[in-house]
């Protein structure tokens, strides 16, 4: 039984791998249940059962005052649980979470030059040093010698994430060069089609 007159309305599908993608990607589950004149719980049971490989969706459920509470703590990190996405080919179908290419940016831009909680350099370190540590990735996360050359040089008064639930593979601005071990993979909004990336495996 649904706990808020929204309940429905929380939960949209972003991607779905059947013929009928494009008519319920970007849709919640209210939405699809009143064209489809069904009760939003009897809608999700059949949709489900009829799509032969699982759909993805994403939940509006979380809050936004305690995730600034939480992440002004010196322990906590930043990352994305998406997964990987492009802006081509069969990485760039669907409608993902704005997260895909927006988390990082829109960390800076809200935590440092708009809240003013964090300085610029307490923000990067969670997003870099603090994670290669926790996670034990050897020799990256920072710039020093012998570490690998993963940098990406951007305008921190600037850096602003685009990507909204409409329009996801919106890219960010401010964000002038990415490098991945000392080769530029990105530049001025371009992705240049060098591939120096390597898997890395935790030990």
């Amino acid at each position: 039984e649904a706990k808020s007159p929204d309940y429905w309305q929380r939960i949209v599908v972003s991607q779905c791998f059947s013929q009928r993608a494009g008519s319920v990607e970007g849709k919640n589950i209210a939405e699809l249940a009143s064209i489809a004149k069904k009760s939003p719980a009897d809608f999700l049971i059949d949709f489900l059962a009829e799509e032969s490989v699982s759909p993805n969706a994403f939940f509006h459920s979380m809050s936004e005052e305690n995730m600034v509470r939480i992440y002004q703590k010196d322990w906590v990190m930043v990352g994305s649980d998406s997964g990987a996405r492009g802006f081509s080919g069969i990485l760039a179908r669907g409608k993902p979470h704005p997260r895909v290419f927006g988390t990082f940016p829109r960390f800076i831009s809200q935590m440092v030059n708009r809240k003013k909680l964090l300085s610029l350099a307490q923000a990067v370190q969670k997003a870099t040093s603090l994670c290669a540590e926790h996670f034990h990735i050897k020799d990256r996360g920072k710039l020093a010698v012998g570490y690998y050359a993963d940098l990406v040089l951007f305008d921190p008064e600037t850096i602003q994430d685009r990507a909204s639930f409409d329009a996801p593979f919106n890219s960010p601005y401010g964000i002038e060069m990415v490098l991945v071990n000392g080769q530029i993979a990105a530049m001025n909004g371009e992705i240049t089609g060098r591939l120096p990336g390597k898997v890395l495996e935790f030990k």
